[in-house]
């Protein structure tokens, strides 16, 4: 999805910074009761000169808000450093499938 645009879980992140709809990502989470909680954040940023520009950032703690927030402030300082990101031209918002929940018992 496109950071800041597309539904899902990246719909609110990044609204502010320059890499509001310039980034195509993933999150991942783990909560704090499996393996002491992890988040995490994949994709590429477009930029200027640089073109595509990979990264990958997990951390691992049981404040997982607190390290989406890291996450994004680090992306944004690290990209914005060294380039200027450039806004992706996709049809957004796109409908994303629906969210499933499911659970693994002993049972």
């Amino acid at each position: 999805p496109v950071v800041g645009r597309d539904y899902g879980t990246l719909r609110g992140r990044l609204a502010e910074t320059p890499l509001h709809g310039a980034a195509l990502a993933k999150t991942g989470t783990m909560t704090a009761d499996v393996d002491g909680g992890t988040a995490s954040l994949a994709g590429v940023v477009y930029t200027k000169d640089s073109g595509f520009v990979v990264f990958a950032i997990c951390d691992q703690g049981s404040q997982i808000g607190e390290n989406r927030q890291l996450e994004d402030q680090l992306l944004t300082e690290v990209i914005t450093a060294h380039d200027i990101p450039v806004p992706i031209s996709l049809v957004t918002p796109r409908q994303l499938l629906p969210q499933l929940s499911f659970q693994i018992s002993d049972k």
